[in-house]
């Protein structure tokens, strides 16, 4: 199952699918039938369809993340998706900042509630290659965009 190509709301939604609806109401949705691989941590659990995958928390069994990928096709603020870039995010949208290091996932200064994972340099190539990754983070394309409360 694919979600359809929609509107993104940082901290809120994306298309029909928004950040604290109950698993039961997902499930009126979108059902389990299509899910491609359902993970369970200690504190929450994942599920994951063809071009997006929800995080929900097992103690309130609510959704907590929205995350969009592959071919997914919507943006946020009409401008943002899959494949634009950290040079578009500084250029239509503001600032942003590095979030997490492990993964290259930016946020934007002054917007809660989203954040970009970058496509990974390394699998572009068998060959290793030492990058100077700050010259040319702003040009690789946003691989991942997911949604939640708060900051990131």
């Amino acid at each position: 199952m694919k979600l359809a190509d929609s509107e993104i709301i940082a901290g809120d939604r994306i298309g029909n699918i928004y950040l604290g609806m109950t698993y039961e109401e997902f499930s009126t949705l979108y059902g389990d039938d299509d899910k491609s691989e359902e993970v369970r941590y200690s504190c929450s659990f994942r599920i994951l369809f063809e071009n997006f995958m929800v995080l929900f928390s097992n103690d309130e069994k609510k959704l907590d993340e929205i995350t969009v990928f592959g071919d997914f096709k919507g943006k946020f603020r009409n401008i943002i998706g899959i494949g634009s870039t950290l040079s578009d995010v500084e250029k239509y949208i503001g600032d942003y900042y590095e979030a997490y290091e492990i993964c290259p996932t930016y946020a934007i200064k002054d917007c809660d509630g989203i954040c970009f994972e970058l496509l990974d340099i390394d699998a572009l190539t068998d060959d290793y290659i030492e990058y100077d990754y700050d010259s040319i983070e702003k040009l690789l394309p946003i691989e991942y965009i997911t949604i939640f409360k708060g900051k990131p």
